[in-house]
């Protein structure tokens, strides 16, 4: 949904009911990087794990 975050994703989300809603679903996020610069593609989004992938809007430490 569109909005705030309390107002997209309704209390029971993090439940398997909750999640089972969100199967087939995209959220889109672009940002412009301002860290490796040099290397711009180490900060290609989203960060993909093996089931989930992750876009922010910050710093990830160590990584």
């Amino acid at each position: 949904g569109l909005g705030l975050v309390e107002e997209a994703i309704d209390n029971n989300a993090h439940t398997v009911d909750g999640l089972d809603k969100l199967r087939n679903t995209a959220i889109g996020h672009v940002r412009y990087s301002t860290v490796d610069i040099d290397n711009p593609y180490r900060s290609i989004q989203p960060l993909l794990g093996k089931s989930f992938a992750l876009a922010h809007n910050g710093h990830i430490e160590n990584m």
